[in-house]
């Protein structure tokens, strides 16, 4: 064996270790960003209920722990509030998954469209003061604004587009980790 340095050596054995889980966890990736891309609905279904099932389990520990406060007389309600309300909120997104995704996307779509206009109105403003710059916030705030709409109006087509938009994210990141530790292995054994 030639003398290497322990740095070198520790690196060599890292990557030895590590390019094997990079291969594998890319795969896991890309498979899951594929079953996305081919069930766009079926996947904002699933977060949905994967949200609801933590909810309902984060609100019951919450509720616990609200007792137990009440029960050694350190007040407790505003745990028990916060519990009840997860938990009301998880069996709703659990046992009403479609109506839970229009009501977020709604919220969320409100909430695009003031900030669109907010934005848009920052750029009529920033007219007066900054001529060549003036046009940057209003398109950006004109997109919010029709993003928004978007959410409001059509909830279903929004939440199967952001699932196709995570399926093409996933993809490609799981393509990057199998290619990355492929080539781990070739500088390994190079």
């Amino acid at each position: 064996m030639v003398w290497q340095p322990i740095e070198v050596r520790q690196a060599t054995e890292t990557v030895r270790r590590v390019w094997p889980l990079l291969v594998v966890r890319g795969v896991l990736m890309a498979v899951f960003g594929l079953a996305t891309l081919v069930w766009p609905s079926l996947t904002a279904v699933v977060l949905i209920a994967v949200f609801g099932a933590y909810a309902v389990v984060d609100g019951i520990i919450t509720l616990a722990y609200g007792f137990s406060r009440r029960r050694s007389r350190q007040g407790g309600n505003g745990w028990l509030l916060q519990g009840g309300i997860a938990v009301v909120a998880g069996l709703i997104a659990l046992f009403w998954p479609a109506a839970t995704g229009a009501v977020v996307l709604f919220v969320l779509g409100f909430w695009a469209l003031l900030i669109g206009v907010v934005i848009a109105a920052i750029g009529l403003q920033l007219r007066r003061t900054s001529p060549r710059f003036w046009w940057a916030p209003l398109v950006l705030g004109l997109l919010g604004v029709v993003f928004g709409l978007i959410m409001i109006f059509q909830p279903a087509e929004t939440m199967v587009a952001l699932a196709s938009i995570l399926g093409v994210l996933t993809l490609l990141g799981g393509v990057m980790l199998v290619a990355g530790g492929l080539r781990l292995r070739k500088l390994q054994l190079g």
